[in-house]
């Protein structure tokens, strides 16, 4: 989305390395009693006044020293140059604090990134039920389908969005993805119906509400077995999904395949595709458009990189140590 790649651009990305940037949900942080909303509600009143205090959401970019002083601000959407300007104020207004106040800032000492897929395979920080205790964690990808002779249909600020979720599964929810017997099974209707009512929505534009419990009208999901060799079991998917409630609905049919290694209980690959028609109004800009595709993809993260790469072996990132002043 817009954000994206304002944030992909190198002249903000020169700017950004003199900040210790990073992303939260901005409703938990307005509405969630802990250490972090407290911070950022404290940070809110001592906003000026342009910078919006009410309605349903708070988000944007906001700059501030580590203990919450104002360093900058802007509410919800923003292009490159404001995002560049805002960078360069708060970076003078922060300069100027440490001369009046004689602080003497380090250089962010380095630290290698944290990956949402361990190298053991376990999910320490990924969204979802299950947490520490996730055996599989599965990237969630969706975008609009080409249609009607446009590759990506709607209005023109919404073409090529896409966006992503997470979801993750107990040890024992991934073993009931695996056929029993070796033969075709349906994947427990209870766990099937949980990832769909979580994650087939029409989230291309923003957040979306999950199915309701009345809304689901089908939701099913098998898997066979289609070979077996030294430990790797591959298997095939396939699915369908039917959610209506109010204005919007969904209906798809899913297809996928994976791998899994009997030798570690791990998946070492998952690939499921979720594709059919939604309609109706969202709560994310999708207004009264026409019924149009709509593509999900279910994936591991890293999944298709080559043995041997950092990707594929988790191994650490080395940063280059920066120097100069931090806000």
């Amino acid at each position: 989305m817009l954000g994206r790649r304002v944030w992909a651009d190198d002249e903000v990305q020169a700017l950004a390395r003199n900040f210790l940037c990073v992303a939260d949900e901005v409703w938990t942080l307005d509405h969630v009693d802990s250490p972090a909303g407290k911070l950022f509600r404290e940070f809110i009143k001592n906003t000026p006044p342009e910078i919006p205090r009410g309605g349903s959401t708070k988000q944007g970019i906001y700059a501030m020293t580590p203990d919450g002083e104002f360093l900058g601000a802007h509410f919800a959407r923003h292009d490159k140059a404001e995002t560049l300007a805002l960078l360069r104020d708060a970076l003078k207004r922060w300069n100027e604090m440490v001369l009046k106040k004689s602080l003497k800032p380090k250089p962010i000492p380095p630290h290698s990134l944290v990956r949402t897929w361990g190298a053991d395979g376990v999910n320490r920080d990924a969204g979802g039920n299950a947490g520490a205790r996730a055996a599989l964690v599965l990237q969630v990808c969706v975008r609009d389908l080409p249609f009607k002779g446009e590759r990506h249909p709607g209005p023109a600020m919404y073409r090529n969005w896409v966006n992503q979720t997470w979801t993750d599964f107990t040890q024992d929810e991934m073993l009931s993805l695996l056929p029993k017997g070796g033969a075709k099974t349906t994947v427990p209707e209870a766990l099937f119906r949980r990832l769909a009512q979580d994650t087939l929505l029409d989230f291309v534009r923003g957040q979306m509400s999950r199915w309701s419990d009345a809304s689901v009208r089908k939701a099913v999901l098998t898997v066979e077995p289609v070979s077996s060799k030294d430990g790797l079991v591959s298997v095939r998917y396939q699915g369908e999904f039917h959610g209506e409630e109010g204005a919007r609905g969904f209906e798809c049919k899913l297809h996928g395949r994976a791998t899994f290694d009997t030798r570690v209980n791990r998946f070492r690959l998952f690939e499921l595709v979720a594709a059919g028609m939604r309609h109706g109004r969202t709560e994310n800009f999708r207004g009264d458009e026409p019924p149009s595709p709509l593509g999900l993809a279910f994936i591991i993260e890293d999944q298709y990189a080559k043995p041997g790469s950092a990707a594929a072996t988790a191994a650490p990132v080395k940063t280059e140590e920066k120097k100069g002043t931090t806000p």
